[in-house]
């Protein structure tokens, strides 16, 4: 009950004359066990973790911390649209703000995802524009970091929105 109330990706599905309504079960393809217990955390307790390192949830173990930070905060983000959790949503996407007032832009790999998974008019997309453009420096990326070769990864629509924002 508390999944259906937060969510009508959930209700629809639950309610619907597939096998998994039949038996109350709902296969979530393609979502990794961290973001889903963050997700499942929140359902709880309403809360989002408070301390950024409570972020840290083993996507890639050869990930570095910061770069992971932020791309688990987009992975959530990311969950509670395509699922249709509004309060989840919403709570990520203040967190998102409050990460970018507190530390700046994001990584390529957050950047990546979010334009291949959120809504071409998600106000998330233009804030990872804006962050960029206000807080990149070329030594921020090197060979160490891999964001010289995720240079070539960025998505057209990204670039884009960076050359109207300077234009």
């Amino acid at each position: 009950a508390l999944l259906t109330h937060h969510s009508s990706y959930v209700a629809k599905a639950l309610s619907g004359p597939r096998k998994g309504a039949e038996e109350g079960i709902i296969k979530l393809e393609g979502v990794e066990y961290g973001i889903f217990e963050i997700f499942v955390n929140w359902l709880y307790t309403g809360k989002l973790p408070s301390k950024y390192e409570d972020w840290l949830v083993q996507l890639d173990p050869h990930l570095e911390w910061r770069m992971e930070q932020k791309l688990v905060l987009i992975k959530a983000c990311v969950f509670g649209d395509r699922f249709l959790v509004p309060g989840f949503h919403g709570a990520v996407q203040n967190h998102i703000i409050d990460f970018f007032v507190q530390w700046g832009f994001f990584c390529y790999l957050a950047i990546i995802h979010a334009f291949a998974n959120l809504s071409s008019n998600s106000p998330v997309l233009q804030l990872l524009v804006d962050a960029h453009c206000r807080g990149f420096e070329d030594g921020n990326d090197d060979a160490e970091n891999g964001e010289l070769k995720r240079r070539d990864q960025l998505p057209n629509s990204f670039l884009v929105r960076i050359m109207i924002r300077y234009s």
